[in-house]
Order: C-alpha cells, then structure tokens, then sequence
C-alpha cells in the first residue's frame, strides 16, 4: 500500500511538474491572442471611423449649391448629395416640354425666363437663348426629383425633350441690387420663334387648314 501511494505521489509530481514547465508556453500563447484580438478592433476602429468621416475632394473649387442631404438622413448612393458650380462659371437652365412643343425649336431661339424666386409680375422676364435641344425624349425616371412636384410631369405622363438655354444675365436687379441667380432654382419659359402681325397670328387656323388641302 505504502508502495503504490509512493508511486502515485510521484505520478503527481511528475504531472505537476510537467504543468509547471508548460505555463509560460501557454501564457505566451494566450499573450499572442490576446494581441491579435486588440489588432483586429484596432483596425475595426480605424474603419469605422474612415467611413463615418469619410472627406471628398471636388475636383475644382466652387460653390456648393443645392444641398439636399440632411444630418441623419438615409442616403441613396445613385443620387447625388451636392452640386458644385465651379469659380467663374456661367450657369444654364435646362427646360422640360412635351413633343408637341418642341417641333420648332431650335438652337439660337428667344427664350423669355421666368424665375419663380423672383415673380414675373413684380421683376419681370428675362432674356436667354436656346443651346441644345436633345434628340431624344427623356423617360420619366430620368427626370430630376424637383420635376414630381409640378403638373404634368408626374407617373403617367409623356417623356419630355430637354432644352438647354443660357441666360443673358447671370443676375438679375432686385430692389435696385443685383441679385445672382443661384443653381437649383426653378423656373417657367416662353420659345419666341418668330415675328408675325396680329391678322397673321388670327388667320393662322385658315392658313394651317389652306395648306392641308
């Protein structure tokens, strides 16, 4: 009995010994993961933070004009957040209308503007001229979001040819100031096509009706 309590002593011993030497191997193993775990949410951090301040660079300096994101908003990825006009730059309107009203249309028209910032009755039209008239009617989705809210443009309705004008002005004089016109704004226009005397404008259905005959 004595002799097998001996041996299982030094079993003991011997097992605790080897637990011993085994220690600082698996303390410097568990030291390795502990740093790899700290690496790894270091690196998460520096992720998390890249895309929570993430900075573009515009390719040229301006000014921000028609901002329409929000602190907090959801952001759509295939719509832009910001428009930029570059230094200098001369801004252009770009005008919507149906097939049956650009038939005659063409680089070089009259354009008379009207800016609904600044009441037509009060500040009057505004001369620009035709650049572009687009050869193709654009479909629906492809219309800038601000056209939803005004008549006409809405699901249903038929694709509409852009015309592409340019201000005579780029300012217009307010209250004896000149105001500068600003990106985004929205406006109504009239095509001036061609001159004609008043019988000529009365007889026009007679004409058109003599000229299919």
């Amino acid at each position: 009995t004595l002799e097998r309590d001996r041996i299982s002593i030094h079993r003991e011993r011997d097992a605790l010994q080897n637990e011993l030497s085994t220690l600082p191997i698996k303390h410097q193993n568990q030291r390795a993961q502990i740093e790899r775990i700290l690496a790894s949410m270091g690196q998460e951090l520096v992720e998390s933070e890249a895309k929570r301040r993430l900075i573009i660079s515009a390719p040229e300096a301006g000014t921000a004009t028609a901002v329409i994101a929000e602190v907090g908003q959801a952001l759509d990825t295939s719509k832009p957040l910001v428009s930029i006009v570059p230094e200098g730059a001369k801004l252009q309107a770009h005008l919507y209308a149906p097939s049956k009203a650009v038939g005659f249309i063409k680089a070089g028209d009259t354009v008379r503007l009207r800016y609904q910032a600044y009441p037509y009755q009060k500040f009057g039209h505004h001369q620009s001229t035709v650049l572009y008239v687009s050869k193709t009617a654009l479909p629906n989705n492809e219309l800038p979001t601000m056209m939803g809210s005004l008549s006409g443009t809405g699901a249903g309705s038929e694709p509409l040819y852009l015309i592409t004008v340019t201000p005579t002005q780029q300012s217009i004089k307010a209250y004896g100031k000149p105001q500068s016109l600003q990106a985004g704004m929205l406006l109504e226009a009239d095509v001036l096509q061609e001159s004609r005397r008043l019988y000529e404008w009365v007889l026009e259905p007679l004409y058109s009706l003599s000229g299919k005959l």
